[in-house]
């Protein structure tokens, strides 16, 4: 799949880490990117899925979210 979701953008490994178990234990593929931004500093960037398009991950996010397993996602061209 081009597409896939980000759940949240952590500045602490462990915030990413105990997210990933959350969805992990709800049968979700979950993983963690780290990430360097210049001037921001390192992000742990938890994201979940791959899709052919767009429209796919945003059904898949907004499915996560009904059931309460994030807030927010980004579907994003990976």
């Amino acid at each position: 799949g081009k597409f896939t979701i980000q759940i949240v953008a952590a500045q602490s490994p462990t915030e990413a880490e105990e997210m990933v178990s959350l969805l992990k234990a709800n049968g979700i593929e979950a993983y963690v990117l780290k990430s360097v931004i210049l001037g921001k500093g390192t992000f742990y960037r938890v994201r979940a899925g791959k899709f052919s398009n767009a429209n796919e991950a945003r059904k898949y996010g907004e499915g996560l979210k009904q059931k309460g397993l994030c807030r927010n996602f980004s579907s994003l061209l990976t």
